[in-house]
């Protein structure tokens, strides 16, 4: 099971099919096809920098930088948290000072904030963070999300991603500025 962001943008998603055929108007070559895995390598490792960066305020109580924000945990669900003992991760941690641990939203375990913990990028590959992290590219689409099997069902009540359009368009226009510096190094 995985989260996986449904909302594409057309006009990227077209510019990144047909990326090879309109910077050559030839056949696509292996040089060609790394463009394009270059582009998706940034678009990935930005992705996932904004939808981890935006999860953790969310999981704060805060809004992210699109003004989503999740609705705050129950009290008896902060209560039986607390009643826990030293089992989880959060309990661990708040063993070592503070309580704030004990209100994170969707954070118990941290392994579904961490499905969206960016990667590395290497060259014209983004490497996911971990095996939970999804990342699947085909001839001019990727798939970005969460492969935690719980995912789906935080979804319906809080929205993981927030905003998707905006968070891809933020996404899309950081990797786009990142490519093309990157086209212009390799041009010069």
């Amino acid at each position: 099971m995985a989260v996986r962001s449904h909302k594409d943008s057309h006009k990227v998603r077209r510019l990144v099919r047909d990326l090879p055929k309109l910077l050559t108007n030839q056949k696509v070559t292996p040089e060609l096809e790394k463009l394009r895995n270059l582009f998706w390598a940034f678009f990935a490792k930005e992705f996932y920098r904004l939808a981890y960066k935006n999860f953790k305020l969310k999981s704060q109580g805060g809004s992210d930088e699109f003004g989503v924000r999740w609705k705050p945990l129950k009290p008896s669900t902060i209560k039986r948290r607390a009643e826990s003992g030293l089992r989880s991760l959060v309990a661990r941690r708040n063993a070592m000072g503070g309580d704030v641990a004990n209100n994170l939203i969707l954070v118990r375990s941290g392994r579904l904030r961490e499905s969206f913990k960016p990667g590395k990028q290497s060259g014209a590959s983004y490497i996911p963070a971990n095996k939970d992290q999804l990342y699947v590219t085909t001839s001019g689409r990727v798939q970005l999300g969460s492969n935690v099997p719980y995912a789906d069902d935080q979804n319906e009540k809080r929205p993981l991603l927030g905003d998707e359009a905006e968070l891809i368009n933020k996404a899309m226009e950081i990797a786009l500025e990142k490519f093309l510096k990157e086209l212009q190094r390799e041009l010069l």
